[in-house]
């Protein structure tokens, strides 16, 4: 059927209607504007608002995500989408906004508004300051009453059905998912804020970014204001049937007459699609064009490049939309919607390490007292701290427990079983068993190589830690002297030389991970002048040698940590999870993966005994969801009264031998350890500040 003769058709009886539409009450039954899908025999129409945009036709939809990160179309924070009773907010999603405080939440974040720092290497740098400032005051704007909307949530948790969740039946999941989405939004500005990245890397975080302040604004809006109108809940005096829409809101399409009427009282725009054939029997006020996809979402990001296709299914299934939520979040710290709003339970998972020896006095049939056939069994072996004026100390109770662990490798898992070897980083005596002037052409390589290196761990992604990539001792060794330029003896027999091969390979496998298929992004060149923290390296300051190498053990120790845990843990990954995990380091709100000078002693390595042992008990908690046989200090339960010093004194020492003796067992060698900061560093080079805690009682 032609538009023309399909229009004719849509105003044949429009004579026939008694109000104006001025006047008229708003009814589902009386389009105030329509208009027919070009050459498709279908007539969207509207009865509060003069706008019709293109719905997606058929009971069925492909999602696909394409390379800016959008999903055009399917995307309910760009197009209206059909109603979903498992995803009821989305109606109350904003449109976009070129102006005023949340502007940054739909910038396009081009390369133009993208700096690269060759200071820190080729391909690396971050957003422009504008751009970040722009993105701060988005951000504080949508959670500005943060503790307010996260009361409301919890308070109303009566009511009998919950968006977000289609397996849950308790809206208390909705304040769980807007502390969550608030938590991961906060990791997003802090990354982009703060960590040099390449330019995909910081788009992609961008867009992440966008959408969860976007569709938190809208669960907030929709729980506050829409909740009782969608839930039929709204009083006589609050339906409002005169006004037209409020077209801030992105609205639905729905064919349900209830839906449509709470619409209408709620303000939100709706539309209803009829097959043309129905036209005759329509009350049509006004009759216009369509607005197609193209009008909302430009024609060169519609051309752009599928990156995959998420979702095949319903259009009016909350998994389309929870698909499109996860893919993100996942990269956020594998974050998915249903550990957001789940209890993130234990797993069961089987043990990896045999029993621990017994510590019982009373003999059983492997301990009594047998005839020596043999030579007396060595003495333990014991794990060496490295020691240097230089290197960043331990605490006592953590270096205590280091030197306590048996270092018999006849105790850890066989070799083929074991992860695989090496160190996320260059292990911190690395520069100090050296001469002085090779430790300094050490340091300046490391320098160069660090905002590189870096890279690995820095953006939270899908890929686990235990899969990241990691380089042994000589392999780290060799890289830092080749980018140093010194002369290494060269290999004087076959193995030698298959020796060094294998070490080359191995470093031009972990450059090729760190780039991910982007050959630009590279190293500083070796011209480069090192530099720390914005100011070209002293050789002769301590103080920055000890700030150096204090960042690569608390990095190391917190990447070993997440590794142990990522392959021991029986816990389901989730809030509970995480929020454990950063309670280890007092950093809830910050990417694990970032690290600053305010971080130094903080968290478990906290000069306060009080605060320290909040993050020791964290750490206990996470260790006991390991599949590894556990001693009784790992199982307890806090003391009734609190801890005292003496008593957090053992409780400390017996947490950190059971983790680095764990650790050991698990891959053959010593743990890095936690260290302290022997000294307070400049306000100038500390950008972080913990978060404000009072000391609970310990």
């Amino acid at each position: 059927m032609a538009s023309s003769s399909s229009h004719a058709i849509l105003l044949h009886n429009r004579g026939t209607l008694v109000n104006t539409p001025k006047q008229y009450v708003l009814k589902p039954e009386i389009l105030v504007y329509a208009a027919v899908l070009g050459e498709q025999p279908f007539i969207v129409g509207s009865p509060n608002c003069y706008q019709a945009p293109q719905p997606r036709i058929g009971e069925t939809c492909a999602v696909t995500l394409r390379e800016d990160v959008r999903y055009h179309a399917d995307n309910p924070i760009q197009w209206p989408q059909w109603f979903c009773s498992e995803e009821p907010h989305l109606a109350c999603v904003l449109r976009p906004q070129t102006t005023g405080d949340l502007a940054a939440l739909w910038d396009e974040g081009d390369e133009s508004f993208w700096q690269e720092d060759r200071s820190l290497g080729c391909g690396i740098g971050m957003y422009s300051r504008q751009l970040l400032a722009k993105l701060e005051t988005a951000f504080n704007t949508t959670f500005a009453n943060h503790k307010d909307n996260l009361a409301f949530c919890t308070a109303s948790s009566t009511s009998a059905t919950a968006p977000l969740m289609a397996s849950t039946i308790e809206t208390s999941g909705t304040a769980k998912f807007i502390s969550q989405l608030h938590n991961i939004a906060s990791i997003g500005l802090n990354l982009l804020s703060s960590t040099p990245l390449p330019f995909d890397r910081s788009f992609f975080i961008l867009r992440i970014l966008q959408r969860i302040c976007i569709e938190y604004a809208a669960l907030v809006t929709y729980e506050r204001e829409f909740k009782k109108f969608v839930r039929l809940e709204a009083g006589p005096e609050e339906l409002n049937r005169t006004s037209t829409a409020d077209m801030a809101y992105m609205g639905c399409f729905t064919n349900n007459i209830t839906m449509v009427s709470a619409f209408i009282a709620a303000r939100l725009p709706v539309w209803l699609v009829h097959d043309t054939s129905a036209a005759s029997g329509l009350n049509i006020c006004s009759v216009g064009a369509f607005v197609g996809f193209g009008e909302l979402v430009e024609a060169d990001h519609w051309r752009t490049h599928s990156r995959g296709i998420l979702y095949e299914g319903s259009q009016i299934r909350g998994a389309k939309y929870r698909n499109m939520r996860d893919y993100l979040l996942v990269q956020m710290g594998n974050f998915h919607s249903s550990a957001i709003t789940g209890a993130g339970g234990i797993a069961s998972r089987p043990p990896l390490l045999p029993p621990l020896p017994s510590t019982s006095i009373t003999p059983t049939s492997s301990s009594r007292p047998r005839a020596r056939k043999g030579p007396y069994p060595p003495r333990p072996q014991r794990l060496i701290l490295p020691v240097h004026s230089y290197l960043p100390v331990p605490p006592r109770a953590w270096s205590s427990a280091f030197e306590r662990v048996d270092a018999n490798e006849a105790r850890c898992l066989a070799k083929d079983m074991r992860p695989p070897p090496g160190y996320f980083l260059p292990r911190p005596d690395l520069f100090t068993s050296i001469t002085s002037e090779n430790g300094v052409k050490m340091i300046f390589s490391w320098l160069q190589l660090r905002p590189f290196v870096l890279l690995a761990y820095s953006t939270p992604s899908e890929v686990p830690i235990s899969k990241r990539p990691r380089l042994g001792h000589q392999s780290w060794r060799q890289w830092l002297n080749d980018t140093a330029g010194a002369m290494e003896p060269q290999p004087s027999t076959s193995t030698d030389k298959k020796r060094k091969g294998d070490i080359k390979s191995a470093v031009l496998e972990f450059i090729s991970n760190i780039q991910e298929g982007n050959e630009n992004v590279r190293p500083s060149p070796a011209s480069a002048s090192p530099q720390w923290y914005g100011a070209p390296f002293d050789p002769q300051d301590a103080t920055v040698w000890r700030e150096i190498l204090w960042e690569l053990s608390y990095l190391a120790f917190r990447l070993e940590l997440q590794d142990i845990d990522d392959r021991l843990s029986r816990w389901e990954r989730g809030p509970r999870h995480q929020n454990t995990l950063h309670d280890v380091f007092c950093m809830r709100g910050t990417p694990l993966l970032r690290c600053d000078l305010g971080m130094a002693n903080i968290g478990a390595m906290d000069l306060d005994w009080r605060r320290r042992a909040q993050s020791i008990w964290a750490l206990k908690s996470l260790m006991e969801a390991w599949t590894v046989e556990k001693p009784e200090i790992i199982t307890s339960s806090p003391p009734r009264d609190g801890f005292t010093l003496s008593s957090f004194a053992d409780f400390e020492a017996g947490i950190a031998h059971f983790y680095i003796d764990t650790y050991f067992r698990i891959y053959g060698r010593a743990p890095i350890l936690p260290a302290q900061l022997s000294h307070t560093p400049p306000p100038s080079r500390c950008t972080w500040s913990p978060p404000n805690t009072t000391s609970a009682q310990v």
